[in-house]
C-alpha cells in the first residue's frame, strides 16, 4: 500500500462520527466464521437467514477504516433486510481493521467468501453483490476492476479510490454510489490539496465512471427532491443509463450529511436503497462444469490395503504427519513408518464400501494437521509435462467431542521450487463415522481436481487441516496422468476473474454479452493466452 494511500486511511480513522453499536433483535444469530486464504486464516461475520433457499442472492459488506464486521453489521442493519429478502450477507473483517485497496491480498479474501459460499450455502453465483462504506467503499471500486465480471452489481458507499485513477472497466457494471454533500472526510467537493496528488468532486468521478460504462452521460435522470414519495426528502439521485447493455450507473447525494452510513427512514436508508438497486441485476454466467473422472495411466496410487492397520501402528512409508502450532512452541512429527499414537493412522473398514482402507488424519490439540507425500528417497512423486488429475474419496470422522464437519486443503508443489500447481481450499468432507472401525464407508465425498504440470521434477502431495479433534479419512489417493482425450482442459470459464470475456457473433463481431443464440465467446488472459469456444446464449 502506498504510503499516502494509508495517510488517507488514517484520516478516514481520525475522523470517522463515533457512532455507538446499536444491538439489534435479528431473527437468528450472526455466526462468526473463518475461511483459508493461502496460508493465513481471514475471519468473518455471517448472517444466514432462517429458510434460506437454494440459489439465493448475497450480498458482502466491507466495513469503514478502523472499524470491523461487527460495526458494520450493525450500523447497516443488512440482517434485517436479509430477514425479509431471504439473501445471504457476509461482513468481512480486514486486517488490521484496514483494507489493501490497491493490492490482490484482500481481492484474494473476497474471491474465497464467494467461492466458500457458493459451496456452503449454495447461494446464487450470478446474483452477488458487493457494498462497502468509507474505505470499504474504496475496496468496492478495487473490486470492480478486478471482479466486474462475476458481480452482479457494486454498492459504495462514501468512498472513492484514494489515487482518483481512471475506472477501469472489466465489464459494465451497474453500480449505485451514496454520499454526503457535507462529507468531511471523503470530501463532496473534493480536495486538490490532498496528499495523494488530488482528487475531484464525488460527482464527478461517479460521472466520470458512468462515461466509461458507455452511459449516456448528457441526458442524466435527475429526480429531486429524492425519495419523491417522502415530505422530508433531502437528497438528489441522478441516473446514468446505457440502454443498450441494460445497466445505470447512480448516484444518491444527500443534502448536507456527514460521513456515514445514512439510516434516516425520513429520507434516504442506504441498505434498503441499495437492496432495491442490487436485485434488479442479474448476471447469466454458464454453469459450472464437474471434473469428470479421467483416463489415462495412473502415476501414483494409495490405498494403503497392504499396511499394518491396527489403530496404534505407523504413518506408512512415504508419508508423514506433522501436527504444529501456528506460533512455533509446538511441533509433532510422524514420518514413514514410524509408530503413532494419534493424529494420523491407518483404518480398516468392512469390504465392500466406498473405500476399505482409509488414512486418517487430525489436527488434535495443535493449530494445523499436514499429511504429505513425496519428500522421502524412494517414495517420490516424479511428474513430467502434461495434464493430470489427482482422485480421492473423504468422510468426515466424528470423535463424540464435537460437532460439525472439517474442511481441509488439498495442494501439490514442487519440491525444489515450492510452485503451487494445485491448490483447493476448503474442501468438504461428507458422512459421520464413530468410533469404529467395522463399518462400511458409505457416503463420502469423491473429489476430482485437474492441474498442469509445464517443469519436470519431483512434487509434493499434501493435505492440511485446522485445529480440531475430529478428523477426515482420505480413501483410494490416486494421481492420473490424462489422455488429452478425456476432456480435461485448461478452465476457460474462470469463475472468479482471472480472465477477460469477451463475445462476438459468428461473423466475427463483437457483440454484448446479453445477444441471446449461439455466440462465440474468448476469454483473454493476463498472460496473453486467448482461449475460445462457442456457447449458448439464452
Amino acid at each position: 500500500m502506498k504510503r499516502t494511500t494509508f495517510l488517507l486511511c488514517l484520516l478516514c480513522a481520525f475522523c470517522m462520527q463515533a457512532l455507538a453499536a446499536v444491538e439489534h433483535n435479528y431473527k437468528q444469530q450472526p455466526q462468526k466464521q473463518t475461511i483459508k486464504v493461502g496460508t493465513a486464516t481471514r475471519e468473518m461475520l455471517v448472517y444466514v437467514p432462517a429458510d434460506l433457499p437454494e440459489k439465493a442472492p448475497m450480498v458482502i459488506s466491507m466495513h469503514g477504516a478502523s472499524q470491523d464486521a461487527n460495526y458494520q453489521m450493525n450500523q447497516t442493519h443488512w440482517n434485517e433486510v436479509a430477514d425479509t429478502a431471504k439473501i445471504l450477507v457476509v461482513y468481512p473483517q480486514g486486517n488490521g481493521n484496514f483494507w489493501d485497496i490497491s493490492g490482490s491480498g484482500d481481492v484474494k479474501f473476497i474471491e474465497t467468501i464467494m467461492k466458500t459460499m457458493q459451496k456452503k450455502y449454495h447461494v446464487d453465483k450470478n446474483r452477488i453483490y458487493i457494498s462497502g462504506f468509507s474505505m470499504g467503499g474504496m475496496m468496492t471500486y478495487h473490486c470492480m476492476t478486478k471482479l466486474g465480471s462475476v458481480v452482479a452489481a457494486f454498492g459504495p458507499v462514501s468512498g472513492i479510490p484514494v489515487d482518483y485513477r481512471d475506472p477501469v472497466v472489466v465489464r459494465k457494471v451497474p453500480i449505485m454510489h451514496i454520499h454526503g454533500t457535507g462529507d468531511d472526510v471523503v470530501k463532496w467537493g473534493g480536495d486538490p490539496n490532498h496528499a495523494a496528488g488530488g482528487y475531484g468532486r464525488i460527482d464527478d468521478y461517479v460521472k466520470k465512471w458512468a462515461a466509461a460504462e458507455g452511459c449516456d452521460v448528457e441526458h442524466p435522470e435527475v429526480i429531486r427532491p429524492y425519495p419523491e414519495t417522502s415530505d422530508h426528502a433531502a437528497a438528489t439521485r441522478t441516473r446514468y443509463i446505457n440502454k443498450e447493455d441494460n445497466i445505470e450507473v447512480t448516484l444518491i447525494a444527500l443534502d448536507g450529511k456527514g460521513h456515514w452510513h445514512s439510516d434516516d427512514p425520513n429520507v434516504v436508508y442506504s441498505t434498503r436503497e441499495l437492496w432495491n438497486f442490487f436485485k434488479q441485476y442479474k448476471l447469466d454466467l454458464p454453469e459450472d462444469v464437474k471434473p469428470e473422472e479421467a483416463a489415462g495411466d495412473v502415476v501414483f496410487h494409495d490405498n494403503w490395503e497392504d499396511e499394518v492397520v491396527n489403530v496404534c501402528e505407523g504413518v506408512p512409508a512415504g508419508w508423514k504427519r506433522e501436527n504444529s502450532m501456528n506460533d512455533g512452541s509446538r511441533n509433532d512429527v510422524k514420518e514413514n513408518g514410524a509408530a503413532n499414537t494419534g493424529g494420523a493412522r491407518i483404518k480398516d473398514f468392512v469390504a465392500g464400501g466406498d473405500f476399505n482402507t482409509g488414512f486418517y488424519f487430525s489436527a488434535r490439540d495443535f493449530d494445523q494437521c499436514k499429511l504429505s507425500y513425496g519428500s522421502f528417497d524412494n517414495h517420490r512423486l516424479h511428474l513430467t509435462p502434461g495434464k493430470y488429475q489427482l482422485s480421492f474419496n473423504s468422510i468426515f470422522w466424528n470423535d463424540g467431542s464435537e460437532n460439525g464437519a472439517v474442511t481441509f486443503d488439498a495442494c501439490i508443489t514442487g519440491i525444489s521450487d515450492k510452485k503451487v500447481v494445485l491448490l483447493e481450499q476448503n474442501l468438504e468432507s461428507e458422512g459421520n463415522l464413530k468410533e469404529n472401525s467395522n463399518q462400511v464407508v458409505k457416503g463420502s465425498l469423491a473429489h476430482l481436481a485437474n492441474f498442469s504440470i509445464e517443469k519436470e521434477g519431483d512434487y509434493e502431495l499434501y493435505f492440511l487441516m485446522s485445529a480440531s479433534w475430529a478428523a477426515v479419512v482420505l480413501g483410494n489417493v490416486k494421481i492420473r496422468k490424462a489422455d488429452t482425450s478425456t476432456g480435461i482442459t485448461d478452465r476457460t470459464a474462470d469463475a472468479f476473474g482471472k480472465g477477460t470475456v469477451m463475445t462476438y457473433n459468428l461473423a466475427g463481431q463483437r457483440i454484448s454479452g446479453q445477444t441471446k443464440g449461439l455466440v462465440i465467446e474468448q476469454i483473454q488472459f493476463a498472460n496473453g493466452k486467448k482461449v475460445s469456444r462457442k456457447v449458448i446464449k439464452k
